[in-house]
């Protein structure tokens, strides 16, 4: 058989919806970003299990730079946002890139599967201030600020010794949350809320 036969004919193939390889290749991935994996750290938190755990996490929503993230494996963590001192925030560019000054963390990310371009960068004016007019809702984690987790904390039940025995399911806490980015819009919202103790504690 001749090379030639194993070959596709031009006029057989499905046309292409996206990018072909070498054109991912020649392409930055990072163009139009807001980069917000250089506006914000994330720092892991153990599971709240306690009263004081949950006061210790409404004392640091306190300040107006943080965040919490929940995702659906119970996994905590605190956002900082903040921009990288070394982010041209005019450009949304690294003024280091492609120096030894940029850090391995940098350097080593893939941007082709971007979990902070997903979960933060279709917010408009991407800035600093945690507020529920400019939260983007995912099913990847729950973000929670000063107001979102006053409304959670109304539906989480603790013991007499202070330990916490019920909260919502994860997905409850999602909906609580968009229900108030809803309500901030004028639109009702459902109130049934499922408990599982285990939501957040993986």
């Amino acid at each position: 058989m001749s090379d030639t036969n194993l070959l596709i004919p031009l006029d057989t193939l499905v046309p292409v919806q996206g990018k072909n390889f070498y054109s991912l290749m020649e392409g930055n991935p990072c163009t139009g970003c807001s980069a917000p994996c250089c506006r914000m750290v994330l720092i892991p938190h153990p599971a709240p299990t306690t009263y004081m755990d949950l006061d210790y996490i409404l004392y640091m929503l306190g300040f107006s730079t943080i965040e919490m993230l929940l995702s659906p494996d119970g996994q905590w963590q605190v956002i900082v946002h903040d921009n990288c001192r070394f982010l041209d925030a005019a450009t949304n560019l690294c003024t280091v890139h492609g120096t030894p000054r940029k850090p391995k963390t940098c350097v080593f990310f893939n941007p082709h599967q971007c979990w902070y371009k997903r979960n933060f960068h279709s917010e408009q004016n991407f800035h600093s201030e945690c507020n529920l007019h400019n939260v983007t809702l995912s099913d990847e984690v729950v973000r929670i600020n000063l107001e979102a987790m006053e409304t959670i904390l109304q539906h989480v039940s603790c013991d007499e010794a202070g330990n916490i025995i019920e909260v919502p399911t994860w997905e409850a806490i999602r909906d609580l949350v968009a229900g108030l980015h809803l309500s901030n819009e004028g639109q009702q919202v459902v109130e049934e809320i499922p408990q599982d103790v285990e939501s957040w504690m993986p």
